[in-house]
Order: C-alpha cells, then sequence, then structure tokens
C-alpha cells in the first residue's frame, strides 16, 4: 500500500506540498566517505540521479559536482546507504528536507568523469536483490537434515517461514505476511537448500516466490516485506490529464495470456521416478475465468496448455493452488504501462496500484 501519514511514512506537508505547480525538490545523499569522516551528506553536490526500483533489482546512478576535485580521493565503494527522496515542505508547515527513505542501497563502484567545463563523480549503486544473488546461503538456515550445510525442509515450515529464514540468514529483517494469499502462510512445501549446488539468497527466494501469488518488496532498513497485489485492491493514487495530481503521458499494452490452461503434474515418487502404481499422479489445474466457463473454452483465442512439475505436492489442494499460483502470476504479466509525471511521488511504492483519468479528447 502507499505510504501514508497514518502509517508514518510519509508526512502530510509533504503530500500537500507534491500538489503545488511550483516546488524545490530535496534528496539526500548520505554516503560514508571511507575516510574516517562519517556520512557526509551529498545533495549540494547533486548533478543527476537515475534511480530505478524493479521487481528483482533496483540501481542508481548518481552523479555529484566534482570540479573543486574535492573527491578525487574519495573512495566510497562498498557503503551502505539510503536515498531520501522530497521536497522542501516548509510551505506546508513541514521542514525544508523532508524525504521518505528508500530501499537500502551499496556503492558497487565510482568513475571519475571529466569533460570540458566539467568534473563529475559517478557513483554506481545497486540494492538488496543484487546483495541477494551475490551471497550465498551457509549459515542460519537448517531443516530436519544437515550435510555439508545442505537442509531438507520437509514439510515442516511454511513457505513464509522459509523466506523469513533465507532474509534473516543474510542478517536483514523480515516483515509478516499482512494480506494472506492462502500459500505463502498456509502451505508446507518439501524444500531442499544447497543439496547441489550451493544458492544465493536471490534464487532459493525465487523458488519460493514462484509457489506464491506473493512478491517481495525491498525497504529502508534492509527489511523485506510480503506484498499481495490483487485486481480487487483499492487504488493507491489516481492521476489526471486536467487537474492535480496531473500526468504528463501514458501508454499502455497489452498481450494475450499464453499459456491460458496450466496443468501440473504431482505426486512424485521421491526416487524421482514416476510410479503412478504406488504414487498416484495428481493432477492440479486452472484456467482464465475471462476464457473459460465451467472448464469449457469461450475465449477470444484458443486454449493453449502449460505443463509444470511439482512432484512433491502430494495432494488436490495444494496442486490446484500452485496452478493457480502459476496462472496469476503469468497474467500479471499481459499488462504493461509507462507513466510519466511532472513530479516524482513519494507516496508510491512498489506493486502499489494507480487509476488514470484521461479526459484528453473529451
Amino acid at each position: 500500500m502507499a505510504r501514508t501519514v497514518a502509517l508514518g511514512t510519509i508526512t502530510q506537508a509533504l503530500i500537500d506540498t507534491q500538489d503545488d505547480v511550483s516546488k524545490t525538490p530535496y534528496i539526500s545523499v548520505s554516503i560514508n566517505d571511507n575516510a574516517g569522516a562519517g556520512a557526509v551528506e551529498y545533495w549540494s553536490r547533486l548533478e543527476y540521479l537515475e534511480y530505478h526500483e524493479e521487481t528483482y533489482r533496483d540501481r542508481a546512478v548518481i552523479g555529484l559536482n566534482n570540479r573543486d576535485n574535492a573527491l578525487d580521493n574519495i573512495n566510497m565503494d562498498g557503503q551502505e546507504f539510503t536515498l531520501g527522496l522530497g521536497y522542501d515542505s516548509s510551505g506546508h508547515g513541514g521542514t525544508t528536507t523532508d524525504t521518505v527513505a528508500q530501499a537500502t542501497l551499496w556503492v558497487k563502484s565510482h568513475q571519475i568523469l571529466s569533460v570540458q567545463g566539467d568534473r563529475i563523480y559517478q557513483i554506481f549503486a545497486e540494492g538488496m536483490w543484487m546483495s541477494l544473488r551475490e551471497q550465498k546461503i551457509l549459515t542460519g538456515v537448517t531443516g530436519d537434515q544437515d550435510v555439508a550445510y545442505a537442509s531438507i525442509f520437509n514439510r515442516t515450515k511454511t513457505v513464509e517461514a522459509l523466506m523469513k529464514l533465507v532474509i534473516e540468514a543474510m542478517g536483514w529483517t523480515w516483515t509478516a505476511v499482512a494480506t494472506s494469499d492462502n500459500i505463502t502462510d498456509v502451505f508446507l512445501p518439501v524444500f531442499n537448500v544447497n543439496l547441489a549446488p550451493f544458492e544465493s539468497g536471490a534464487s532459493l527466494l525465487y523458488r519460493l516466490i514462484s509457489m506464491t501469488k506473493s512478491y517481495l518488496r525491498p525497504k529502508t532498513g534492509k527489511v523485506f516485506e510480503v506484498v499481495y497485489p490483487q485486481i480487487t485492491d483499492p487504488v493507491d493514487e489516481t492521476y489526471h490529464s486536467d487537474k492535480v495530481p496531473f500526468f504528463l503521458e501514458y501508454d499502455e499494452s497489452t498481450i494475450l495470456l499464453v499459456p491460458n490452461s496450466i496443468v501440473v503434474l504431482c505426486n512424485q515418487d521421491p526416487s524421482g521416478e514416476w510410479n503412478t502404481t504406488l504414487y498416484p499422479l495428481i493432477v492440479g489445474t486452472a484456467q482464465d475465468p475471462d476464457q473459460f466457463t465451467a472448464g469449457v473454452y469461450d475465449g477470444n483465442y484458443h486454449e493453449v496448455i502449460g505443463v509444470y512439475v511439482a512432484g512433491s505436492i502430494n495432494n488436490q489442494i495444494d496442486a490446484d493452488k500452485r496452478a493457480d499460483a502459476i496462472l496469476t502470476q503469468l497474467k500479471s504479466e499481459t499488462f504493461g504501462g509507462r507513466l510519466v509525471l511532472p513530479f516524482h511521488d513519494c507516496r508510491m511504492e512498489l506493486y502499489d496500484r494507480i487509476e488514470v483519468d484521461d479526459q484528453r479528447g473529451h
């Protein structure tokens, strides 16, 4: 959900400032200089910022003014920091440095750029998902069997509990599920960790997320929370073509859902074979309700079946839930858009729902 005053994640002054036609941005870039001076605020040197928040990656390119050569011998590589994005909200009773903190970043490299009339200290930073890709999970995760850091969780922990183990093995903080998809905090999978080869934290979380209808959102302070975006969720913000908050451009596109009928094969023999005599085949199914009525296809395109395997599932309910989870994730990829605003909206977070009120052409 969007940042709100009630949750203490944004001030009312900052919200009011964003609706002003004219406003002064403030971006906190406070990074330890690795030279013993502690955290240094570089807002006064900021020349440009390109910041991306994506489903499984966040990154930033930051350019600092270095015309005085003062940053030549500063090495920020490896430093952890948080961008603060906001505005001078003093006109609405706030502060000149009113910001909301973004997800944690680390400086991965820097360059000294020199062109005619200018010198730039450029920082490339990456966030929590990239850190998860780098780190092998060797400790802090234990299951029913421990062999050379390998663990087997044989239906002993929910998907959420396993995610929590991975996050806490990184030394980070986990936020419990707020809105359930009836899978993440319910389903008890057979889950192997590091049997072969050693896996990164990201690969473990990818496997767990793929079992659910949920996603993970990185937060400031090295915190992860589960979000379950649903089409029935209330709209977090509406942008208008003819009144505040304005949008400048909006493009949207849709693609066919392919496959539109999901089949999941379950109840595999633990040996890895498909012995249907001892382990009768269980088939989970899910179909797009917009294209199927009572299992009969009535859509605009022919039926396309996608076949998946989840051999460790041993009951029909969980088999159908897995098929539904796969279909839900595929459907989420059928709609895309690009919205251009004349300002940065500090309320919005990854996976928030927006609505566009376009009065152009009326």
